[in-house]
C-alpha cells in the first residue's frame, strides 16, 4: 500500500502544482497609428506594436497547451486509478468475506464489525500519537517508526481475536473453525503421539496404537467431543479391565487441537531497522524455539520465513507484511481520496481551460467540442496557433522596420525619447535598490530604443519556436537560460509519469492474484 499511497500523492501533486500562467498584458498604449502620422514616443515599451503583442499572446497560449493537456491527463489518470483500486477493493472484500464464510453464518456482518473496530482503534491511536510531541530528533524517528507499525498492530490484534474467539464476532457454523498452520499441526501431532505412546505403555498395548479418529476431526478444536468419545472407546479396548502402570496418565484427557491462527504474513513482521521479528513470536514458533528447534518442521510456515533453524529472516521476506483487514481499510481511504482528487483535478482543469478557450475564440480558432487531451485536436489547434504566431511576427517585423526608419528621419523624436528615458532610468534606479534582481533587467531594457526592445522580444519568440517558455517583455533577454531550465524540468516530469504508469501497470497485474483469495 505504501507504493499505492505514493502513487496517489504523486498524482495529486502533479494536478495541484499546475498553476494557470498569467498572460502577459500590455498595459501601456500600443495602438498602431495610421501610416500618415508619426509614431509618438511617450514612455518605456509604449511603442510595442499590435502584431508583436498578438504574437506574444499566441506564443504564451501555445506554451499553456502542454500544461493544460497534462492537467487533463492527470484528471483522467486519477479517475482511472480510482476505478482500478475500487475494483481491487471489491475483489479483496469478496475474498475476505469468502474466507470468513467458512466459519461464520453471516460473514458480511463480521467483516463490517472488523472494519468498524479497526477504524475506531486507529482513530484513538492517531489522536494519542498526535498529542505526543517529541523532544529530540531521535524521539521523532522512534515515533515515526511507531506510527508505521501502529495500523499493522491494530489489524493483527483484531485478527488474532477473531480467530481465537469467533463467537464474539458472529454466529459460528456448527463444528467449523479456522484452519491450523502446518507448524501448529506438527506440534499437535507430536503432543498427540507422545500422549498415546505413554498411555499405551501404561496398559502394555502396542505403542503405535491410536483411537479411531480422522485428522480433520482431531485437528478441529470445535470437534473435541468426538475426539473424547473415540478416546474413551480406545481406552476400553486396550485396558480390558487391567489396571494401568501409571494411574495419572489415565486421568488426563488427550490434547485438544489449538485454535487456528491468521496467516503468518499477517501476524509476523520484521523490524526494518533491527531485523528482529516484532512484536512477538507466534505461539507455535515460540514452542519450537524453546525446544531448541527439535520439533522444527521443514515444510512448515517457519521454514518459509526463516533460514534453517534460526530466527534469521530469509532474504526478501516482507518487512511490511500487512493483513487483509488493514489493506482493505487503507484501500477504502485511498479510493475515497482518489475520487476527491479526480473531482478536484477535473475542477482545476476546467478553471484552467475556460480562459484559454475564450482567448482561442477571440483569435478565430474553432473550439467547439475541443478536447485538449485528444492528440488530433491538440495538434490541430497547436498548428493553427503556430501559423497565427508566424503571420503576426512577420507583420511585427515590418512594423519595427518602419519604426527604425522613422528614427532616422525624425531626430526630434529621438531627443524627446532620450529625455523621457533618462527620467525613467532615474526613477527605476531608486526602485531597484529595494526590488528583486529582475528589476535590473527592466533598467537594462529601458535603456534600449523601442525598436531594439521589440527586436529583442521578436528574437526570443523566434528562438523559442516550440513555445516551451512563457515569455514577457522583461524575461525575453534571458530566453536561453529559461529554455534550458524548462528542458530539465520536462525531463523530471516525464520520468515521474513513467514511474506512475509503471506502478499502475503493476496494480493491474495484481487484480488476478487478489481474486485467487490467497489467505
Amino acid at each position: 500500500m505504501r507504493q499505492k499511497t505514493y502513487i496517489l500523492i504523486g498524482s495529486l501533486m502533479l494536478a495541484g502544482v499546475i498553476a494557470y500562467p498569467a498572460m502577459a498584458g500590455i498595459t501601456l498604449r500600443a495602438s498602431r497609428p495610421p501610416e500618415a502620422q508619426p509614431i509618438q514616443i511617450v514612455s518605456y515599451l509604449s511603442d510595442i506594436n499590435e502584431p508583436l503583442k498578438k504574437a506574444l499572446l499566441v506564443h504564451n497560449l501555445m506554451n499553456e497547451m502542454p500544461l493544460l493537456r497534462d492537467a487533463a491527463k492527470t484528471a483522467e489518470s486519477i479517475k482511472t486509478q480510482g476505478e482500478l483500486m475500487e475494483e481491487m477493493q471489491k475483489k479483496l472484500t469478496a475474498c475476505n468475506v469468502k474466507k470468513l464464510g467458512k466459519v461464520f453464518k453471516n460473514p458480511q456482518k463480521v467483516w463490517r464489525q472488523m472494519n468498524v473496530a479497526y477504524e475506531k482503534q486507529r482513530q484513538q491511536a492517531d489522536q494519542k500519537t498526535a498529542s505526543q510531541k517529541p523532544d529530540a530528533l531521535t524521539m521523532s524517528f522512534e515515533q515515526r517508526q511507531k506510527k508505521e507499525t501502529m495500523g499493522w498492530s491494530i489489524s493483527r490484534d483484531i485478527l488474532l481475536d477473531v480467530y481465537a474467539h469467533p463467537e464474539k464476532w458472529g454466529e459460528v457454523n456448527k463444528g467449523e473453525s479456522f484452519p491450523l498452520w502446518q507448524d501448529q499441526i506438527t506440534l499437535f501431532e507430536q503432543q498427540w503421539n507422545t500422549y498415546y505412546e505413554t498411555l499405551n505403555a501404561a496398559y502394555g498395548a502396542p505403542l503405535k496404537g491410536r483411537p479411531s479418529v480422522d485428522e480433520e476431526t482431531r485437528h478441529n478444536a470445535e470437534k473435541y467431543n468426538q475426539v473424547l468419545a473415540a478416546h474413551k472407546a480406545y481406552v476400553a479396548t486396550i485396558s480390558k479391565g487391567k489396571r494401568p502402570m501409571d494411574a495419572d496418565i489415565v486421568k488426563q484427557n488427550p490434547p485438544q487441537a489449538p485454535k487456528g491462527l491468521p496467516k503468518w504474513q499477517d501476524i509476523v513482521r520484521v523490524d526494518p531497522v533491527t531485523g528482529q521479528v516484532t512484536p512477538e513470536m507466534p505461539e507455535p514458533w515460540r514452542q519450537m524455539s524453546d525446544n531448541q528447534f527439535k520439533n522444527y518442521a521443514a515444510g512448515g510456515e517457519m521454514s518459509q520465513f526463516f533460514d534453517g533453524k534460526t530466527l534469521t529472516p530469509k532474504a526478501g521476506a516482507s518487512a511490511y507484511a500487512k493483513s487483509d483487514l488493514e489493506s482493505e481499510y487503507d484501500m477504502t481511504l485511498a479510493v475515497d481520496a482518489l475520487e476527491k482528487g479526480a473531482a478536484g483535478s477535473l475542477g482545476t482543469h476546467q478553471k484552467m481551460v475556460m480562459p484559454f478557450l475564450e482567448k482561442l475564440a477571440k483569435l478565430g480558432v474553432d473550439t467547439k467540442d475541443f478536447d485538449i487531451a485528444n492528440k488530433g485536436q491538440y495538434l490541430r489547434v497547436y498548428n493553427q496557433l503556430k501559423d497565427i504566431k508566424k503571420a503576426s511576427m512577420d507583420e511585427a517585423r515590418q512594423y519595427i522596420e518602419r519604426l527604425e526608419e522613422q528614427d532616422k528621419t525624425r531626430p526630434e523624436l529621438i531627443a524627446r525619447r532620450e529625455k523621457l528615458n533618462a527620467e525613467r532610468r532615474a526613477r527605476l534606479s531608486v526602485e531597484a535598490q529595494a526590488a528583486t534582481v529582475g528589476m535590473n533587467d527592466i533598467i537594462q531594457i529601458s535603456q534600449m530604443s523601442p525598436s531594439a526592445q521589440q527586436r529583442l522580444l521578436l528574437a526570443a519568440l523566434e528562438k523559442d519556436a516550440s513555445a516551451s517558455v512563457h515569455l514577457t517583455q522583461t524575461n525575453a533577454m534571458n530566453v536561453d537560460q529559461l529554455m534550458r531550465e524548462r528542458k530539465s524540468t520536462d525531463k523530471i516530469v516525464a520520468e515521474s509519469y513513467q514511474q506512475i504508469n509503471a506502478v499502475m501497470q503493476k496494480q493491474k497485474e495484481m487484480i488476478p492474484q487478489i481474486t485467487d483469495c490467497h489467505f
